[in-house]
């Protein structure tokens, strides 16, 4: 008998003759289909993204701050988000200094 034959080998526990077991998965050629079936997809950590600008955080005095919401009340309705008033702000005055077309 070949060692990897496994349909002549009997069943556990049963005296009777041509009483056989089940070939065992590690010889049995489902074996490459069973790897196959199981899909691992890693998580992407974190928030995703929410645009194609890179966000870019500022520190800012209160009286400039300050200065900001007047500018923003000033606005027309729908107003300006205060992000949307600070990129106004400084491109307004980035094209009045020539460095922004």
């Amino acid at each position: 008998m070949d060692s990897h034959d496994c349909d002549a080998l009997p069943v556990r526990g049963q005296g009777r003759e041509g009483s056989y077991s089940f070939p065992s998965a590690r010889f049995s050629d489902t074996q490459e289909i069973m790897w196959m079936s199981i899909t691992d997809t890693q998580k992407k950590r974190g928030r995703p993204a929410t645009g194609v600008t890179p966000h870019q955080g500022i520190r800012m005095p209160a009286e400039l701050l300050a200065a900001v919401e007047e500018w923003r009340d000033d606005q027309v309705e729908p107003k300006p988000s205060r992000a949307e008033a600070i990129r106004q702000i400084l491109s307004e005055h980035l094209k009045v200094k020539g460095y922004l077309k």
